[in-house]
Protein backbone atom coordinates (compact mmCIF):
# COMPACT_ATOMS: atom_id res chain seq x y z
CA UNK A 1 0.00 0.00 0.00
CA UNK A 2 1.53 3.90 -0.73
CA UNK A 3 0.95 6.09 2.11
CA UNK A 4 3.28 8.43 0.10
CA UNK A 5 1.30 11.59 -0.70
CA UNK A 6 -0.14 12.71 -4.29
CA UNK A 7 -1.00 16.02 -5.13
CA UNK A 8 -4.45 16.14 -6.78
CA UNK A 9 -3.19 18.01 -9.90
CA UNK A 10 0.02 17.25 -11.86
CA UNK A 11 2.42 19.77 -13.53
CA UNK A 12 5.47 21.43 -11.69
CA UNK A 13 3.74 22.77 -8.16
CA UNK A 14 1.61 19.42 -7.68
CA UNK A 15 4.61 17.46 -8.40
CA UNK A 16 7.76 19.65 -6.20
CA UNK A 17 5.41 19.61 -3.47
CA UNK A 18 4.62 15.88 -3.28
CA UNK A 19 8.59 15.67 -3.71
CA UNK A 20 8.86 18.03 -0.61
CA UNK A 21 6.05 16.68 1.54
CA UNK A 22 7.36 12.86 1.13
CA UNK A 23 10.89 13.68 1.44
CA UNK A 24 12.95 12.27 4.84
CA UNK A 25 14.29 15.20 6.10
CA UNK A 26 11.03 17.15 5.67
CA UNK A 27 9.27 14.29 7.81
CA UNK A 28 12.67 14.89 10.52
CA UNK A 29 11.63 18.05 10.70
CA UNK A 30 8.44 17.77 10.84
CA UNK A 31 8.72 15.30 13.91
CA UNK A 32 10.88 17.82 15.54
CA UNK A 33 8.82 20.54 15.42
CA UNK A 34 5.50 18.12 16.67
CA UNK A 35 7.63 16.41 19.35
CA UNK A 36 7.71 20.04 20.97
CA UNK A 37 3.57 20.96 20.95
CA UNK A 38 1.85 20.30 23.60
CA UNK A 39 0.01 16.97 23.64
CA UNK A 40 -4.12 17.89 23.31
CA UNK A 41 -6.19 16.51 25.97
CA UNK A 42 -9.97 15.47 25.33
CA UNK A 43 -12.47 16.21 27.10
CA UNK A 44 -15.89 15.21 26.71
CA UNK A 45 -19.55 15.01 29.04
CA UNK A 46 -21.03 12.08 26.50
CA UNK A 47 -21.62 9.14 28.41
CA UNK A 48 -22.77 5.75 27.55
CA UNK A 49 -22.31 6.18 23.94
CA UNK A 50 -20.44 3.49 21.63
CA UNK A 51 -18.82 4.95 18.07
CA UNK A 52 -18.67 2.05 15.67
CA UNK A 53 -17.95 2.33 11.98
CA UNK A 54 -18.52 -0.81 9.57
CA UNK A 55 -19.69 -0.38 5.64
CA UNK A 56 -22.53 -2.82 6.80
CA UNK A 57 -26.46 -2.62 5.92
CA UNK A 58 -28.60 -1.08 8.47
CA UNK A 59 -31.18 -3.64 8.21
CA UNK A 60 -28.41 -6.46 9.05
CA UNK A 61 -27.06 -4.88 11.85
CA UNK A 62 -30.28 -3.65 13.62
CA UNK A 63 -31.23 -6.97 14.97
CA UNK A 64 -27.52 -7.51 16.87
CA UNK A 65 -28.18 -3.73 18.56
CA UNK A 66 -29.32 -3.82 22.08
CA UNK A 67 -32.86 -3.50 22.74
CA UNK A 68 -33.94 0.35 23.08
CA UNK A 69 -30.75 1.39 20.99
CA UNK A 70 -31.31 3.82 18.38
CA UNK A 71 -28.85 3.59 15.25
CA UNK A 72 -27.95 6.40 12.69
CA UNK A 73 -26.79 6.01 9.80
CA UNK A 74 -24.98 8.15 7.48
Amino acid sequence: MNHLYTHPYQGRFGNGLAKLLNSRRFATYRRAFMSRLPFMTLDSDVVDVVYMNWLVDEALAAPFAPAGARLWSY
